[in-house]
């Protein structure tokens, strides 16, 4: 398991998927992954939700609040909605 999300070009002439970048914030496994026009969001063990800019892949915020690990996101054009072990939304 990996703590870090990969961002990976394919086609464009490329024989093979290729890793432009890797985005590392979590210390324990990613386990969900949304986007939206919003940007790109990732919830792992680590009980954070990972807010990036998908044109740069800087990150832009860490969201704390969960008891347990964020195991499910959703996102929409203003909101992300992360889903926890810990039984909240």
């Amino acid at each position: 398991a990996d703590a870090c999300l990969q961002l990976t070009a394919t086609g464009m002439g490329r024989a093979a998927p290729a890793c432009i970048r890797t985005l590392a914030l979590h210390t324990h496994m990613v386990q969900a992954l949304a986007a939206s026009p919003a940007g790109v969001f990732s919830g792992a063990a680590d009980r954070t939700v990972g807010v990036w800019d998908s044109r740069t892949g800087d990150c832009v915020e860490v969201l704390r609040g969960h008891q347990a690990g964020v195991m499910a996101l959703a996102a929409s054009d203003t909101c992300v909605y992360s889903g926890s072990v810990d039984k909240t939304v």
